[in-house]
């Protein structure tokens, strides 16, 4: 493409520096062209695509007679080329202006574009120096009565990372806990957070894109495309902790009308607080975390719908508002909303049951939640009839935080009861349950990518989350149990139970680092099952590190206040992820 068809030129200081590069500056024009793409290969393996130098453009600064001439890199890219990303990157002198070709968008930086902040970038880092000094002076005034024996100020240690890193690193559990949930939510952020890798892909130029569509498509990747069990997994412990803690309480009758906004407070509390933090992350000092020639672009799409729709985000309704990720405020987050609808509807079935069960009214108890569980698997079905399937709507995935409800019942009623399973049947069982998980697994790509029988799809899919939250209850069950040791052993080893309390903090931050280390290439990407791997295993470790400094500075303090200040009025419960 010529330089004219993206440079304004009717600019003089653009027109006499252009002009001075080509004619007079030959040092720099090498550096300019050589920076910028040319005709790529692979064009018949789908590499439609080539960046450039990315660096080496911005690094450009020579004083000249017509000024100092510094590079602006600018991404060109080709819009409407369906499921292909193509364009190629230029460099131009940095007071030049660039005008929009028909059918592209062009993205421009420099070297400032990620050096400099604003007044946004600078109010956000006081406060989380705030936050740091409030942590240091916490953690001084903690470990000083501790050295000298004195008495402690509860407030006072609230953000000390002495007490808060206990808390976070303590292995050992109550034994009326079920250690076996740690392993369990572990694997399912896992698998999340891998999965959502190969989504953020489809952002980036990839070298092998006509290979990458084509097995995205099909059924070799169903693992990736049945993450979506995972956050079925996810609803259905909240339910089960839920549940297992209220029931645990009824004698006391933990949860009543008067506290029902207790209730919904402890939550929001829970919540609220490392969402607005990685909201502001998003919104400011994200973009100067690293550069290059698709970084300012993905950071972008992500601070839009933040900077637009931030209302639905913060009132916990974004997964009705919107029905695709490039409206949403933070995509991922639509499974918070969809947490949070269910557990405010939650009362209408956890109050009546507790004042059941208190009355030694069992069955009627078990009735219910029957009743419910029938609900939430008819209707759904009813609603989605003959339409596409909605994946972020709430009533598409009320089952699994149902079946959740009545396990964690199921194991208050029977905690000190131990079943003798005979070992054929045990067997069977098993092999049914992995049967199930696998079919789950690979079949409901079906539903989401091959066909448009919605009928049929629906069918599977509303049936398939009570299926799957069946084997997640047959597993729990085996693990209290007893029945097998070594899988509970596996599920409830030191790392899982640290990683656990982790969990809430790495969803909100996965988003980050994917953006930061994918984000921060310099050549299109390759799809491949083991770089992927590779990078599926730096953004677990680097979002598991994250995950720490925002438990101790944010997560954990925040709860330890919200009991304080709650403790004589709130049902004692605790909801975790």
């Amino acid at each position: 493409m010529a330089l004219s068809e993206i440079v304004d030129l009717e600019l003089k200081a653009c027109a006499d520096q252009v002009s001075y590069v080509l004619l007079d500056d030959q040092e720099t024009r090498l550096q300019m062209l050589d920076a910028w793409g040319k005709i790529p290969d692979g064009m018949l393996s789908g590499q439609f695509v080539s960046l450039g130098n990315y660096d080496q453009c911005i690094n450009i600064s020579e004083l000249t007679p017509v000024g100092a001439i510094r590079g602006k890199y600018c991404l060109v890219k080709i819009v409407n080329l369906q499921q292909t990303f193509a364009g190629y990157g230029a460099c131009i002198p940095e007071v030049c202006d660039v005008k929009l070709p028909f059918g592209q968008e062009i993205v421009c930086q420099t070297k400032d574009s990620y050096t400099t902040l604003d007044t946004d970038d600078y109010t956000f880092l006081t406060v989380l120096g705030v936050f740091a000094f409030i942590m240091f002076l916490s953690t001084v005034y903690d470990w000083y009565t501790r050295k000298h024996e004195l008495k402690q100020n509860a407030y006072c240690i609230l953000f000390s990372v002495l007490t808060n890193g206990e808390k976070l690193f303590e292995t050992k559990i109550g034994p009326d806990q079920i250690s076996c949930l740690a392993g369990i939510r572990v694997i399912s952020m896992i698998w999340i957070i891998a999965s959502h890798r190969y989504f953020v892909m489809k952002l980036l130029p990839i070298r092998n894109s006509l290979y990458a569509f084509s097995w995205l498509f099909s059924h070799e990747s169903f693992y990736v495309q049945a993450a979506y069990l995972a956050v079925d997994t996810f609803l259905y412990l909240g339910g089960f902790v839920l549940a297992y803690q209220c029931f645990k309480n009824r004698n006391k009758l933990a949860l009543t009308v008067p506290t029902i906004p207790y209730f919904y407070m402890h939550r929001l509390l829970r919540l609220l607080p490392p969402m607005t933090v990685i909201f502001f992350v998003h919104l400011t000092i994200l973009r100067r975390m690293s550069s290059g020639p698709l970084y300012a672009d993905m950071v972008e799409i992500l601070r839009r719908p933040c900077i637009d729709h931030w209302l639905p985000y913060f009132l916990f309704y974004q997964n009705y508002k919107y029905n695709n990720f490039q409206s949403e405020c933070l995509a991922h987050t639509w499974y918070l909303s969809v947490d949070f609808q269910l557990y405010l509807f939650t009362p209408l079935i956890l109050i009546p049951a507790t004042r059941l069960l208190q009355q030694n009214e069992r069955f009627k108890c078990y009735c219910l939640f029957g009743f419910a569980l029938l609900l939430s698997i008819l209707v759904p079905m009813c609603i989605m009839f003959g339409i596409p399937y909605e994946y972020y709507h709430t009533h598409t995935r009320i089952s699994p935080y149902i079946m959740g409800l009545i396990m964690g019942l199921f194991m208050v009623e029977n905690k000190d009861r131990t079943f003798k399973i005979p070992k054929k049947l045990y067997y069977v069982i098993w092999m049914l349950t992995l049967i199930t998980m696998c079919v789950c697994a690979y079949y409901i790509q079906n539903t989401t990518v091959f066909t448009n029988d919605y009928l049929n799809n629906n069918m599977f899919v509303t049936f398939s989350r009570p299926a799957w939250s069946l084997c997640v209850s047959w597993v729990i069950f085996s693990c209290v149990n007893q029945n097998t040791k070594t899988l509970n052993k596996f599920l409830s080893n030191s790392l899982f139970i640290v990683m656990g309390r982790l969990s809430y903090s790495m969803y909100l931050l996965q988003v980050v680092v994917l953006v930061f280390t994918m984000g921060s290439t310099r050549t299109p990407m390759l799809l491949s099952f083991w770089p992927n791997l590779h990078g599926s295993v730096c953004d677990i470790f680097l979002t598991t590190l994250l995950s720490v400094i925002s438990v101790l500075s944010f997560e954990s303090p925040i709860i330890a206040l919200a009991k304080m200040l709650l403790h004589k009025k709130e049902p004692q419960m605790t909801k975790n992820h």
